[in-house]
């Protein structure tokens, strides 16, 4: 079992050089995706050798589901801040995708909330 189990959001460009990059590590595990649509997840699962069942159809669902202690936030930037406030309370440590938001109040709103997880890391790529 890898060290590192970690739920992807988003199975783009950006997120496909995660699952390129994550595949090369032995202590890593992707444990799920999300993509804003059920065919996209069915496109990633094939392209990626993903199972299919891993997918789920929206970041808060996956959030949700997930037994994942890492999310990489690879989704576009206006949903930045939900998620990570999202993963944070799930217990979730975050590598976010820059930028961390898409305007400075959103940047704000993270760190503000990130202060309640002083365990949980966070960083933006």
């Amino acid at each position: 079992m890898a060290d590192y189990r970690i739920l992807l959001l988003g199975v783009g460009f950006w997120g496909g050089n995660w699952v390129e990059t994550l595949g090369r590590r032995d202590d890593c595990e992707i444990a799920g995706m999300a993509a804003a649509s059920q065919q996209l997840v069915d496109q990633a699962a094939q392209q990626y050798g993903l199972p299919a069942e891993r997918g789920h159809v929206g970041y808060q669902e996956a959030i949700g589901k997930t037994d994942a202690e890492i999310v990489i936030i690879a989704i576009p930037t206006e949903y930045h801040t939900d998620a990570a406030k999202l993963a944070l309370a799930r217990g979730m440590h975050v590598l976010s995708e820059k930028p961390l938001a898409a305007n400075m109040a959103q940047a704000d709103e993270i760190l503000q909330f990130k202060q309640a997880y002083p365990d949980q890391k966070y960083l933006v790529d």
